[in-house]
């Protein structure tokens, strides 16, 4: 197997860098990692609807129908 190498490499990997700290920061800042822990605890039961309610309403997440019928969050 042949690896590659070279100038371009560096770059690569600085743009591979700079694509995973902007979804990193894209997950922090809409709370996707507290959703994604209410969601297994909900499938767990070890959450319910109260949960659910607190999270919404601490976080201040408004709920955005678009055109195409998606939903999306605002904050």
């Amino acid at each position: 197997m042949k690896f590659a190498s070279g100038p371009w490499l560096y770059t690569d990997c600085v743009l591979w860098m700079q694509i995973a700290g902007k979804i990193n920061s894209i997950i922090r800042e809409l709370g996707l990692r507290e959703l994604g822990q209410l969601e297994q605890d909900l499938v767990f039961g070890d959450a319910g609807m109260k949960d659910v309610i607190k999270f919404l309403t601490t976080k201040e997440v408004k709920l955005v129908v678009n055109c195409n019928g998606c939903i999306s969050t605002c904050q």
